[in-house]
C-alpha cells in the first residue's frame, strides 16, 4: 500500500514505458457507465523530449495509480500543441469494454434460446476479446433473446442485464462483471465543514412516477399459452410520487411474469434513488483506511445544505488533479438505486435522510 500521506503518482503505461509528470488528469471509473475514462494533460514550458512520447491512437494502455492499475484499455486521442508560451499533449481514452459500446453486435443466427445471461454476454463480448463474469445470481435461463438491428454489443448485454436488476460494469481489467451493487460496510463518513471541500446536489422528480407498467409477450408452450402468454404484465409503484403519473413500457424480449415484475420494480427503485445525487470533492485520492476510492461502496453523509443525511453509495469516482490538488470527486446516490427493494413509504422527493 502507499504511503498515504505522499502524493498520489499516475502513470500512462504503453509497452512496458511508463508516462509521468501530468499536470493535470482526470480519471473516472464509474458503476453508471459501460467504460472507465482518462484525459491526461502535460503542459510545459520547454518540451526538448518529444521524440521519447511516441504516444499513438488505438495503442493498448493502462492508467496506474501508485503501481496499482485503475484502468486498462486504449488511447483514443492524442492532442498536442504549442505556442509562443511553451508545450502541451493531451491524451485520453477509455477502458477495453469502449468496443463493446462503440461497435454493433454481430452474432449468427443472432437469437439464444434456454440460455444464461451470463452465458449469452460471454458470446456477445467474446470477438473483443473480453471476459463476462457474474458476481450475482443471475436468475433463471432466459427463454427466448434476440439481438435488435444495429444496436451495439453492450446495449444488447444491457438490455439483458435490466431484467434481472443487475449492472453491466467494467473491472480495472476491462473485463465485464454483472453485479447488483450496495453490499458491504460504510467506509468513510462524509461531513458538511469537517472533510468534504465543497458539493452539490440534484433532486429531481421529472423522471419519477406513481405507477410502472411494464408489458409483454411471450412465445406459447404446453404451460403457458393464450393471453397469458400474449399479455404479461408486470407492476410497481413509487409512494414518494403523491400525484397520478403513471408510465407504461413494453419488455424488449420473451418476458415472463417474474421478469415483468422483476423490472418494473427495477424501475421504480432506480428512478426514484437516481433522482437523488450529490458529488463531494474530497482531499487526496484514498479512502480513511488507505485503500484507493472506487465505486461500489457506502458511504455515510451529512451534509444539511445539500438536503442529504444518509447511507450513499458511491456510483462514480473521479481522480482528478487541478489547480485544488489531488482531489477525488465522488458522486453518490442512495443505495436503493440499483436494488429491487420496493421504494419506502417514507420516500421524499426532496431529501435523503432525516433531515
Amino acid at each position: 500500500m502507499a504511503d498515504a500521506a505522499a502524493p498520489p503518482r499516475a502513470a500512462l503505461k504503453i509497452d512496458g514505458r511508463r508516462y509521468e509528470g501530468w499536470t493535470s488528469l482526470r480519471i473516472i471509473r464509474s458503476i453508471e457507465s459501460a467504460a472507465g475514462e482518462f484525459a491526461l494533460e502535460l503542459a510545459t514550458r520547454e518540451f526538448t523530449d518529444a521524440p521519447r512520447w511516441p504516444l499513438r491512437t488505438g495503442d493498448p494502455c493502462s492508467i496506474e495509480v501508485d503501481g496499482e492499475t485503475v484502468i486498462r484499455g486504449y488511447i483514443d486521442t492524442v492532442d498536442p500543441q504549442f505556442d509562443a508560451e511553451g508545450y502541451a499533449i493531451s491524451v485520453s481514452g477509455r477502458d477495453r469494454t469502449a468496443d463493446l459500446v462503440d461497435c454493433s453486435a454481430v452474432h449468427k443466427p443472432g437469437s439464444w434460446t434456454g440460455q444464461s445471461i451470463e452465458a449469452i454476454a460471454a458470446e456477445l463480448a467474446k470477438p473483443f476479446g473480453l471476459k463476462v463474469s457474474a458476481k450475482a445470481d443471475t436468475g433463471a435461463k432466459v427463454k427466448r433473446f434476440a439481438l435488435q438491428q444495429g444496436e451495439t454489443a453492450y446495449a444488447a448485454i444491457d438490455r439483458l442485464a435490466r431484467y434481472r436488476g443487475l449492472l453491466t460494469v467494467s473491472n480495472t481489467d476491462g473485463d465485464i462483471e454483472l453485479i447488483r451493487p450496495g453490499a458491504g460496510a460504510i467506509v468513510a463518513r462524509l461531513v458538511e465543514g469537517q472533510n468534504i471541500l465543497g458539493g452539490r446536489a440534484s433532486h429531481d422528480a421529472k423522471d419519477r412516477f406513481s405507477q410502472y407498467i411494464v408489458k409483454g409477450q411471450a412465445s406459447g408452450d404446453d404451460r403457458v399459452n393464450g393471453k397469458a402468454a400474449a399479455a404479461v404484465k408486470g407492476e410497481a409503484s413509487d409512494p414518494g410520487v403523491s400525484r397520478y403519473r403513471p408510465l407504461i413500457l413494453i419488455g424488449e424480449d420473451q418476458s415472463t411474469t417474474a421478469g415483468v415484475r422483476n423490472r418494473a420494480a427495477f424501475e421504480a427503485t432506480t428512478r426514484a434513488a437516481k433522482s437523488q445525487r450529490a458529488t463531494v470533492p474530497v482531499v487526496g485520492w484514498r479512502r480513511p483506511d488507505g485503500q484507493l476510492w472506487t465505486p461500489n461502496v457506502l458511504v455515510s453523509l451529512i451534509s444539511p445544505f445539500l438536503l442529504i443525511d444518509g447511507t450513499m453509495l458511491v456510483s462514480e469516482v473521479a481522480y482528478v488533479k487541478d489547480d485544488r490538488g489531488t482531489v477525488t470527486e465522488l458522486t453518490v446516490t442512495p443505495p436503493e438505486a440499483f436494488n429491487l427493494l420496493p421504494v419506502s413509504e417514507k420516500a421524499d422527493a426532496s431529501a435523503v435522510g432525516a433531515l
